[in-house]
């Protein structure tokens, strides 16, 4: 019995020495790394797997670029809460996988967004703590719980209070500037929901036109945007200059009869040269919508409303 029980365990040492010829292998990890903001391809990958305990070294970034940052290191938590890492620091691997997120550091010391209710009767305009960089893409907030009785809907935000700077959307891109930023609720009447508005009347610097080699000027009319305008049309008047040219009368048409159209709608004014040059007046704008409704702006209203409604031929 004795030496059966030698026999096995001398049997049982030798199939370990080399009847098993498959090494024990530690379990092994992978390290991921995330934009954290970036967008586009360049993001750095690790195809190494680390067992615990082994130091990797950590990318250096790459390629990744985003504007108005520098890229700061590496983070273990998305929101900048987590460990830091240099770039190309040394990481002991723990005994797991692990998402190293870039830490991006603002090139200026920042910039704010400002919402205000600007009217409203109830609710309270939203807040935005974060800090900006210039240029980077931030998405807006929309209305909240912001109310303003009287029968009013919100449509969006503005620059100016007055509706007359920069008008977005809710929830639309801005680029942020070089500053800070104040956005004002804009409030459209419920009574006025089908009637084709201008929210925006400009007349630009008149510029050469390349194609022609004649001079126009721009007229910008922009109406709410939830109203689908099927025709714009503006007439213009010579005020003075060459008797030939005095007192004709320009009309301009969109062009898109029956085609529903939203937003901004720009038409070339031809701009009289050498001694032909003169005032040219808008006389009016007529707006229709979607449900053939017109409405007329003569050059009263639109001076009353604040817009410009002349400009110097060259």
């Amino acid at each position: 019995m004795k030496r059966f029980a030698l026999f096995l365990g001398f049997s049982l040492l030798l199939f370990a020495l080399i009847g098993c010829d498959t090494p024990f292998s530690p379990p092994t990890y992978t390290i991921t790394y995330d934009g954290n903001g970036y967008v586009g391809e360049e993001i750095p990958t690790d195809d190494s797997t680390y067992a615990e305990g082994d130091i990797a070294i950590l990318s250096d970034g790459g390629q990744m670029t985003r504007a108005g940052y520098t890229l700061n290191g590496w983070t273990t938590a998305g929101d900048g809460s987590g460990d830091h890492y240099n770039l190309e620091a040394e990481y002991i691997m723990p005994a797991e996988d692990v998402t190293l997120f870039a830490e991006w550091k603002p090139n200026s010391s920042g910039y704010s967004i400002t919402y205000y209710g600007n009217g409203n009767t109830s609710g309270t305009a939203p807040e935005d703590n974060t800090v900006y960089a210039k240029d980077e893409a931030v998405i807006l907030s929309g209305s909240g719980d912001l109310y303003k009785s009287g029968g009013y809907s919100f449509i969006g935000w503005n620059t100016q209070s007055d509706g007359k700077g920069e008008h977005y959307h809710a929830n639309a891109t801005l680029v942020m500037p070089d500053g800070d930023v104040e956005l004002f609720a804009r409030w459209k009447p419920d009574t006025d929901s089908e009637d084709p508005e201008i929210l925006d009347l400009a007349i630009l610097t008149p510029t050469i036109d390349t194609s022609t080699g004649d001079d126009t000027a721009t007229i910008e009319v922009r109406s709410y945007d939830d109203v689908k305008l099927y025709k714009v049309e503006i007439e213009i008047i010579a005020q003075d200059g060459d008797p030939d040219f005095s007192n004709t009368v320009h009309t301009f048409n969109t062009g898109y009869s029956g085609v529903e159209y939203i937003g901004t709608f720009t038409v070339n004014i031809p701009v009289l040269q050498g001694s032909d040059a003169g005032t040219w007046i808008i006389n009016y704008v007529n707006l229709t919508d979607n449900d053939s409704k017109v409405n007329s702006y003569s050059t009263t209203d639109l001076t009353a409303k604040g817009f410009a409604t002349e400009f110097q031929n060259q």
